[in-house]
């Protein structure tokens, strides 16, 4: 037999899942006068088989007057999430004794050591996190830069770097110092060339002297009776030379043919600086002279004539000059010489003539390129790139001491580094002392130690709780007054009057007069006592209050009979469903009725309904595991003003290559777990997928 429901006159009751289709809402399906819908299932299934597009949401929406005030729902636009319509989340339960219990706030202080509190990026919850430099906004103590080192850097000079230990700085001192050490066994040979036998000889060789070759030729010279010293001669030897009579104390004297032996005294025949002297300048001859009167002694002077020689230049000019000949010169012309007549003559100046370096003999250039120099190779000059003069550091080999900066060096350098090498300026290191202090309460209700940083809740009291302006507080005056307790009289009933309460006087029964009536009405006499008409509703009857027992009807109950609008118990007949099979019946203008968008499927134990107006969605409190909600599109939130969670939202885990291919939309955010700075959220800006902390491409 094909499944069936049947819905009674009391209560609609799904013990699978309920789908709704069609245009139709769950408010014009079920009609109930009561102001509860009560669902037990843990899963109620929205939007099923359908796709969210845009700005699409699905969800539940609440009415007050007849106006929607709020909405939840889910949509696809933009990451997807819930859009609870801008309303706030209250928590009506009991306020946490300690941080951690807070809704939106770390759930434990497990791994927390040494963090500090923050807003998180959704601006929508406390969490801990660690410090660093990323999360400081810049004051006056600037970071480091790469160009704020180079500017600072161009204003800097060797004056302004402490000289170390290694490489010193140039000083002429240094120099003559080190020069001291050296020789020419130190010093490369360049133009200058240096002494050797070999290039001593090959220039005698070269110089070709008919004298030196000769001389040469001889060999041995003392064969030829040159002597090789004059140790073994004496002075008589030379020709002009008499030692005839030598004695001790003789000298040798000219007697104006040859030196001979005379004797060395001061007499007649001898002369004294004394005796000689220089006579008056005589007048200028020829080519002047000095003579000496051996007789008088006197030395006198002759000047040349020089009445033939040039004073001054000045009237001179170039004709006058014997080998210059300016016959016929013209504006432009310079001289130049013409060996075939011997003389200068003017010519028309061809300028210099070009001349390149491979016409000096001993410069050899092959294949130049740019940035070569000229180095002397033993023989030569040849051009060369070893030598090259370096016009910055990326012409200069690094070496192994003062090595060049690179991001990868400085890295590594400050991997070595902690917060405890950096002194701290006005940026403030976290610390538990800053941070407690940083917290404060004003709340009775609420005790703060900022040594611990523990709050802790006080259970407070009316005593303790101020009055507020409009939840007044009880006491036995306002009650009084309320109830115009100044005028009783003894005997009298209070009253409400129509528009205050009043004390009267009892009139009939017990005291309840004929009228009187909330919902219900009672005779005159008491007697009698008649329920209005719709007073007992839902609201007014507590869960199991009425029971087969509190019903007094006609027939037998059991449960295969209903109880029936004229109060008789009467068994279900078998009228024939209405609509195909797994549709659920309902009452269509007192007949059965069914509908393709309203079914139930037992086999999967589903409520299929295409509109579903409820007050509330929760599931049973005895629901464990995971609450999921889930659509084959995107879900979409769309509040008017905020989405408000009461725990940590977390983000869906993506690694590097997977955000490559992953297709989102500009706004989305995942939780990248292998950045090479770290697992980090990361967003999508619509074309690259960058981290929150700093923007940079995830890589």
């Amino acid at each position: 037999m094909a499944d069936q429901t049947v819905i009674k006159a009391d209560d609609l009751v799904v013990t699978g899942n309920l789908k709704v289709t069609g245009t139709s809402n769950l408010q014009s399906v079920i009609n109930t006068t009561s102001t509860e819908l009560s669902v037990t299932d843990r899963l109620i299934t929205l939007n099923q088989g359908g796709t969210l597009t845009g700005t699409d949401k699905s969800g539940i929406e609440i009415e007050s007057g007849g106006s929607v005030i709020a909405t939840l729902g889910y949509t696809t636009d933009g990451t997807g999430g819930w859009d609870f319509g801008g309303a706030d989340i209250i928590n009506a339960g009991a306020i946490s004794t300690s941080l951690t219990g807070l809704a939106d706030t770390p759930s434990n202080y497990t791994g927390s050591a040494g963090q500090y509190l923050k807003v998180n990026s959704g601006e929508s919850a406390i969490e801990f996190d660690a410090l660093t430099t990323d999360d400081v906004t810049e004051g006056t103590n600037l970071y480091y830069t790469d160009t704020r080192f180079d500017t600072r850097l161009g204003t800097k000079t060797t004056d302004d770097l402490l000289e170390g230990s290694t490489n010193l700085y140039y000083t002429d001192a240094r120099v003559d110092t080190r020069f001291g050490t050296k020789t020419t066994s130190d010093l490369t040979e360049g133009t200058n060339l240096y002494y050797t036998d070999a290039r001593a000889d090959a220039r005698i060789v070269a110089a070709g002297s008919t004298n030196w070759n000769t001389a040469y030729s001889w060999g041995d010279h003392a064969n030829q009776n040159y002597l090789t010293n004059i140790s073994s001669q004496t002075i008589g030897t030379l020709s002009d030379v008499d030692v005839t009579g030598a004695s001790n104390g003789k000298i040798l004297k000219y007697n104006g043919s040859q030196w001979v032996v005379a004797n060395d005294d001061n007499s007649s025949n001898s002369i004294t600086l004394t005796d000689l002297s220089v006579g008056a300048e005589l007048a200028a001859s020829g080519d002047g002279g000095i003579t000496y009167n051996n007789t008088t002694g006197v030395f006198a002077y002759t000047p040349p004539d020089l009445s033939n020689y040039l004073t001054d230049i000045t009237t001179q000019n170039l004709t006058t000059l014997a080998d210059v000949d300016v016959t016929s010169a013209t504006n432009g012309q310079v001289l130049k010489y013409t060996a075939s007549t011997a003389t200068w003559e003017p010519q028309d100046d061809a300028g210099m003539v070009a001349v390149a370096l491979t016409d000096i003999s001993d410069v050899i250039i092959t294949a130049p390129t740019s940035g070569q120099v000229l180095q002397y190779n033993g023989s030569g000059w040849v051009n060369s790139t070893s030598g090259a003069i370096p016009t910055d550091t990326d012409d200069l080999a690094e070496g192994s001491t003062n090595l060049y900066y690179t991001d990868t060096r400085f890295d590594t350098r400050l991997g070595t580094k902690t917060t405890a090498d950096l002194t701290e300026g006005t940026n403030l290191y976290y610390t538990d002392a800053r941070a407690r202090a940083a917290i404060s309460e004003g709340s009775t209700q609420l005790s703060y130690n900022s040594s611990t940083g523990v709050m802790t809740f006080i259970q407070g009291s009316t005593d303790t709780v101020s009055e507020g302006s409009t939840n007044l507080y009880y006491t036995d005056a306002r009650v009084d007054a309320h109830l115009n307790q100044s005028n009783p009289t003894s005997g009298y009933v209070l009253s409400w009057n129509g528009t205050d309460y009043a004390w009267v006087a009892q009139s009939g029964g017990a005291g309840i007069t004929d009228g009187d009536k909330g919902d219900i009405t009672v005779s005159s006499s008491g007697a009698v006592w008649t329920i209005d008409n719709d007073s007992i509703n839902a609201d007014k009857i507590a869960n199991d209050a009425v029971g087969i027992i509190e019903l007094s009807a006609t027939g037998t109950p059991s449960s295969s009979t209903y109880l029936r609008g004229d109060n008789t118990w009467a068994t279900i007949s078998g009228g024939t469903p209405a609509g195909a099979d797994t549709q659920v019946q309902f009452n269509s203008s007192g007949s059965f009725g069914a509908d393709a968008d309203f079914t139930y499927n037992s086999t999967t134990n589903t409520l299929t309904v295409v509109n579903l107006v409820a007050s509330s969605i929760a599931p049973p409190s005895t629901l464990t595991g995971t609450y999921s909600i889930t659509s084959p599109t995107t879900i979409t939130l769309d509040p008017t003003d905020e989405i408000i969670n009461d725990a940590p939202m977390k983000l869906v885990s993506k690694t590097v290559s997977q955000l490559g291919s992953l297709v989102s939309s500009a706004g989305a955010m995942v939780y990248c777990t292998d950045e090479s700075g770290g697992a980090i959220p990361a967003f999508y800006d619509g074309t690259n997928w960058r981290r929150v902390s700093d923007r940079a491409i995830v890589s």
